[in-house]
């Protein structure tokens, strides 16, 4: 199956460049990723006829990225490490869009909170070991009012999700996948890939929010005013690569999915 757009750019001597690699199907099974080795990635629901390109994701035509904005990785905004990314008027800048010449290798569904309108907040894995946020809306769903904006939201740009949950989340459509952490790059420091080559592709992700009242967050939210915090797992290795897993935890009552980003992993 070939869902290109056209484009010849980078290895188009290869025929299998653009050719979908990976189909990733939510719990729901609503909700359909597929992702293509030149880094295009396609979405199709359950109640659609067609596939839709999505923004953000590998190259246009013309050898453009649109939706990709270069930076530094939230996680790192956060705790500080800014390097020396930074936009026009000198303020730090988190990146948005996949890395080019990188594709999704795996994602994380929310298995408790996602419907058959949204997958709400889910992290995408990609070849180049970096872990994404993104979001899936059904092309029937309601467009939901805003109310107010999370500190987390702030620290990506204010990208997507300007209405938030109880989860301090939002569900709007975000405009391209906002990075959130590059895996095994503290392992390299003299390295100038940004992990795909020596780290490998992150091969596997699964995350959940633990309720401190007592068992985990349900899909109608249950008691979240409880507290709690989010934990997120990450398998990253392939050919000739170590089998590293990753963890990240939240800060306690902490329950937004990129909260687990904010703290140092836990490896």
């Amino acid at each position: 199956m070939m869902l290109s757009s056209g484009n010849n750019n980078n290895n188009s001597n290869d025929p299998n460049f653009g050719r979908i690699a990976h189909t990733f199907v939510d719990p729901t099974g609503c909700h359909v990723l597929l992702s293509s080795k030149n880094g295009e990635a396609y979405y199709l629901h359950s109640t659609s006829k067609k596939v839709r390109k999505l923004a953000g994701f590998g190259p246009n035509v013309d050898g453009t990225f649109s939706g990709y904005r270069a930076g530094m990785s939230l996680g790192d905004v956060v705790s500080g490490n800014n390097g020396n990314v930074s936009g026009g008027g000198g303020e730090t800048v988190v990146q948005t869009g996949l890395t080019p010449g990188s594709y999704v290798t795996a994602v994380g569904w929310d298995r408790d909170r996602g419907t058959e309108g949204s997958t709400k907040r889910i992290l995408l894995g990609t070849s180049n070991g970096e872990l994404y946020e993104y979001v899936l809306l059904s092309p029937n769903a309601a467009s939901p009012g805003k109310v107010k904006s999370s500190p987390f939201d702030t620290k990506a740009g204010e990208l997507g999700g300007a209405t938030m949950d109880e989860y301090g989340e939002g569900d709007d459509p975000i405009d391209a996948p906002v990075l959130l952490r590059v895996l095994l790059r503290r392992l390299y420091p003299s390295s100038n890939s940004r992990g795909g080559a020596e780290g490998g592709a992150v091969g596997g992700i699964l995350f959940q929010r633990i309720l401190t009242g007592g068992g985990a967050a349900g899909a109608g939210g249950g008691s979240s005013a409880a507290g709690g915090h989010v934990i997120v797992l990450s398998l990253t290795g392939g050919m000739h690569r170590h089998t590293r897993l990753h963890t990240f935890r939240s800060e306690p009552s902490s329950l937004a999915l990129r909260s687990a980003f904010s703290c140092p992993p836990n490896n």
